[in-house]
């Protein structure tokens, strides 16, 4: 049993009639990369344009009887990417028949045309910020609290100056904030 991030990825191949073989071994990619978003669309072109083809070829003669028209269709589809397969030569050196040979001919040619294509999405990217060190937090944290307090005593205490006294009683090192800065 597959995962179902992995399931849905093969689901998503599956709709866009790529074969089981091509699922399997596509399903570890993202689906959004800038490559196989090219090649799923080149591969719903495809089965769009083979289901017309079958449709027109159904409609002028009719199938035999028993026949399922929706079997026969991706019968039909499945030799054409095997062919498709054959003709491109897309094969690892022992032989064996490799999907990603259309996905690296795309992505190379990507490359070549636009050679800088992920600087195109880091726009997309949102700045995370830093973790900040046990320190940092610290230091964040207490100024954080200084803030809140200067401005609670200065409410309680009624002038500046005696929320400054009563502060400096409460909490060490004080920054000196001023009413116009808080403004």
């Amino acid at each position: 049993m597959t995962r179902p991030l992995r399931q849905h990825r093969k689901n998503t191949l599956s709709r866009e009639g790529f074969l089981p073989f091509e699922q399997q071994a596509l399903s570890r990619n993202r689906l959004e990369s800038p490559a196989m978003k090219e090649l799923r669309k080149e591969r719903r072109l495809m089965l769009r344009m083979a289901k017309k083809q079958y449709v027109k070829d159904v409609k002028g003669k009719p199938l035999k009887k028993g026949q399922d028209p929706i079997a026969t269709f991706w019968r039909r589809w499945n030799g054409q990417i095997r062919n498709l397969y054959d003709v491109q030569r897309w094969y690892d050196l022992d032989g064996r028949i490799n999907p990603y040979a259309r996905l690296r001919e795309i992505a190379d040619a990507r490359n070549r045309t636009q050679p800088d294509w992920r600087e195109l999405y880091t726009w997309i990217a949102i700045p995370r910020k830093k973790r900040a060190t046990p320190g940092e937090y610290k230091r964040r944290a207490e100024a954080t609290r200084k803030f809140a307090v200067t401005m609670t005593y200065e409410i309680a205490a009624g002038s500046q100056k005696e929320a400054e006294e009563q502060a400096k009683r409460q909490v060490r090192n004080i920054k000196k904030i001023k009413i116009s800065e808080i403004d």
